[in-house]
């Protein structure tokens, strides 16, 4: 006999007052401001990534004829991502929608669909963040593709070496000051010349913290600016949001879902991650905007599941940092 299973019955025990707090972190700032690219038509994709050769000082005589020629197109690399497909579940029994009154709950269905889209968008915010590589798993969990963890790291070599991550482009937040901070930023520069950069770094705690910390007058010798509080004042302004660089200008972002491995832990191994993004060489494919569908009720109840099919493509990884 199957086992019988209770849906959503949890607040009916006892009288409740009318009051339902979602008491989690539902904000994806990486999801919800990266640009959104045309939807990619295959699990497995590739875009390219041009280089110049490198810099000559060599002369030619005058009245001289061209005798050599160059293949332009000689430097040329290929970057290759995958899709993923990822859901979530939800299911109301009959009694719950129909017959139960609990308390904050209007629409029981309805509320399943909200969290369930919510969920899913923490989740893939979490896969954006992770150090997943791009590769097919199995036949249960079909593909994953490349989290920013892998597509910014110096020493991955499924990633072309004109286009990989500079070793100096990343910084440990443990020991950050404003030197190392700005060599990271210096690296990123380096990586493409544009030294008028728009950066967004999205930031784990700790990682934020520690850049909050170079405005503070203490005995450290990483302060890099001084506040000083008005006699009278009822406010101290501590906070570094926008950081004007030699390099570009960094907007800080806090952000809780980088690092992570399934279950969505937060722990002190990546309170410290973050990732320092270009946007205009950034981008989320969607193969059609997060959907919900709605399955037969076989007899237990209203059930369905939001779903997601994306990437990410992340066009010239030199041109970022990391921080771990």
């Amino acid at each position: 006999m199957a086992q019988a299973t209770e849906y959503n019955v949890i607040n009916n025990r006892m009288d409740k007052l009318d009051i339902l707090t979602l008491c989690d972190p539902t904000s994806t700032p990486i999801f919800s401001t990266a640009r959104k690219y045309r939807k990619v038509r295959s699990d497995v994709f590739e875009y390219y990534a041009d280089s110049l050769d490198d810099v000559k000082t060599d002369t030619i005589a005058d009245g001289r004829d061209v005798d050599e020629f160059d293949n332009k197109a000689k430097n040329r690399t290929v970057i290759q991502q995958r899709t993923q497909i990822q859901n979530r579940a939800w299911k109301v029994s009959r009694g719950q929608q129909n017959d139960a009154d609990p308390a904050g709950v209007k629409d029981e269905v309805g509320r399943a669909k909200m969290l369930s889209a919510i969920e899913l968008k923490r989740d893939i915010e979490a896969a954006i963040g992770s150090d997943q590589e791009a590769e097919w798993v199995d036949e249960k969990s079909g593909n994953h593709m490349r989290g920013l963890g892998k597509f910014l790291d110096a020493d991955n070599e499924n990633i072309p070496a004109n286009a990989r991550m500079s070793a100096n482009a990343k910084a440990t937040t443990s020991a950050l000051n404003e030197k190392s901070f700005g060599a990271v930023l210096q690296a990123a520069y380096e990586g493409t010349g544009n030294a008028n950069a728009k950066f967004k770094l999205f930031a784990m705690p700790a990682l934020q913290r520690a850049i909050t910390g170079f405005s503070r007058t203490n005995g450290e010798s990483n302060n890099i600016l001084r506040t000083t509080l008005v006699a009278g004042s009822k406010k101290i302004e501590c906070s570094v949001k926008i950081y004007e660089s030699d390099f570009g200008i960094v907007v800080v972002i806090p952000d809780l879902f980088l690092g992570m491995t399934n279950g969505g832990k937060l722990t002190d191994d990546i309170r410290g991650r973050g990732y320092l993004l270009d946007m205009d060489k950034f981008s989320i494919s969607l193969n059609q905007d997060v959907w919900s569908e709605e399955y037969p009720d076989l007899g237990g109840g209203r059930r369905g599941a939001t779903w997601a099919k994306y990437t990410i493509i992340n066009e010239c990884p030199k041109a970022m940092g990391k921080f771990v």
